[in-house]
Formats: structure tokens, C-alpha cells, sequence
């Protein structure tokens, strides 16, 4: 990465390119979201907190990586504690 680079992060409950939940996610058949992204970890939420306004803050752990995520609630409101989620990254040209 350079100075200048911007990264594009989201946050998914599921890998399906139709929002379905999959149990074996490596192994699944056809095209999905990590298609269109060059990282991805699968974490769980383990805190969810409303911080002012519609503001709430999400902290995941990936497997010892933690990550705290900051947004408005309806971008995050499905969303809950002990729920497994993917964290997806890809570079922005």
C-alpha cells in the first residue's frame, strides 16, 4: 500500500452472492463475494454499542485480530453479538 491508497471494507453475514447462509463456506460451489475482494477473514462480534444519535460501534475478533468498526446503525443493524460475520478488503483503484 501507498500513502495515497484507499481501501474498501465491508462487513458480511454471508458469503452467498444472495445473502443465503452457507455452513461450508470454502468449499462452496459458483461465485461468491470473496470473488470480489482480495482479503477476507471471518471473525465473530463479540461487542455492539451505541455510541450518539444513530451511531453504533462494532468490535470483531478474527480469530485474535480485533477490529472496531464505527458506522450509522442501519448499515449495521443485522449485526449482533456472537454473530459470525466476514470482514472483506479489497483496494480501490
Amino acid at each position: 500500500m501507498s500513502k495515497d491508497d484507499k481501501l474498501n471494507v465491508a462487513i458480511a453475514t454471508s458469503l452467498s452472492l444472495d445473502g443465503s447462509e452457507s455452513t461450508d463456506y470454502l468449499r462452496s460451489e459458483g461465485p461468491s463475494l470473496m470473488d470480489q475482494y482480495d482479503y477476507v477473514m471471518h471473525g465473530v462480534v463479540y461487542k455492539f454499542a451505541h455510541i450518539q444519535g444513530t451511531k453504533v460501534e462494532v468490535h470483531i475478533s478474527h480469530g485474535g485480530l480485533l477490529g472496531r468498526f464505527v458506522g450509522d446503525q442501519r448499515h449495521l443493524q443485522k449485526l449482533k453479538v456472537d454473530s459470525e460475520v466476514f470482514t472483506l478488503i479489497r483496494k480501490n483503484n
